[in-house]
């Protein structure tokens, strides 16, 4: 095995360098191969090692204003905490340690973007609602880069850093000047550094389990039933949105949904093992399912059967 894993680790060296597409900031170190849930496009070995802003909490009620210096503060903090996870990682096998401290790729996103709108009384959709979230995405990537500009000044570039390289990259090209030239005169501790997950999977629990098969779109976050929610619920100064009469049938009977931004609406089953362990979702809920001793299969909840062993985490 030790003799596999070297012979890997070389190959991948080999293939790292003649590859050239412009729209991965890794173009010159590695090609993209899978992503994680979409959010995240990963090279073959890498790793997803991500967090995201709750940017409701950006919120200054007594200025109706976004307080941009605590989105500052908060987005290079969480840079730092990134890329920290990544020196402070235990990987599984050699190869992923390897792929990743090649380019240190992390990934910050943002969640509650509707809320924020919301609390600050933009229509969604209008041009001064898009001109806000220009300027605040555009504030999150200009923190975010510097942030990572700064680590490499004080800890040091990624592994494979190569500044002619790296600035040949399209996205990188539309950093402002004087990002530009930071990297250039500091290098950069991350290669990648943001990505925007599926929000649905990152809100405050719902009372119940759902599903994964919906995602609630913010223009029916903002127009229900008819009902201008953004406005009537700017007007009341309440975040969270309560009123929404969605049930969903459950193995206890139909149970409202208590927050409006849910991953799914569908009907829930339970599986018990022999054990007395008890797992609830939709059918479309995967398990994973022993095969031997050396492997395991993703399984969905409707295709489960009776001597099927569940691998469980205790």
């Amino acid at each position: 095995m030790g003799r596999l894993i070297s012979t890997t680790i070389e190959k991948i060296k080999e293939d790292v360098y003649d590859l050239t597409v412009q729209d991965n900031h890794n173009f010159f170190i590695n090609n993209i191969l899978v992503s994680n849930c979409g959010e995240t496009n990963l090279s073959v070995y890498g790793t997803c090692c991500l967090g995201s802003v709750n940017l409701s909490n950006m919120y200054d009620e007594e200025k109706n204003e976004v307080d941009w210096r605590k989105l500052a503060i908060t987005i290079r903090l969480a840079i730092r905490f990134l890329d920290d996870v990544i020196t402070m990682n235990i990987y599984p096998i050699p190869e992923t340690k390897f792929c990743t401290e090649q380019s240190r790729r992390i990934g910050l996103g943002t969640m509650g973007l509707h809320y924020l709108l919301i609390k600050l009384g933009y229509e969604y959709g209008s041009n001064k609602c898009i001109e806000f979230v220009e300027r605040l995405y555009t504030t999150i990537r200009n923190e975010a880069f510097e942030a990572s500009c700064d680590l490499a000044e004080e800890k040091g570039t990624f592994i494979r850093f190569d500044s002619d390289r790296y600035i040949e990259n399209k996205f990188i090209q539309t950093l402002p000047a004087r990002i530009l030239r930071k990297i250039k005169k500091h290098g950069i501790r991350n290669a990648v550094l943001l990505t925007q997950p599926p929000n649905g999977c990152l809100i405050p629990s719902t009372e119940i389990k759902l599903g994964n098969n919906t995602i609630i779109s913010l223009e029916k976050i903002f127009l229900q039933n008819g009902i201008d929610l953004q406005k009537n619920e700017f007007k009341q100064k309440r975040w969270f949105i309560p009123t929404i009469q969605t049930n969903v049938k459950t193995i206890n009977g139909n149970k409202r949904i208590t927050k409006l931004y849910v991953n799914g609406k569908e009907e829930t089953i339970e599986i018990q093992t022999v054990k007395n362990n008890k797992i609830e979702g939709t059918k479309d809920h995967k398990v994973l399912v022993k095969v031997d001793n050396n492997s395991a299969i993703w399984k969905s909840l409707n295709d489960i059967t009776e001597n099927d062993i569940l691998l469980l985490k205790k």
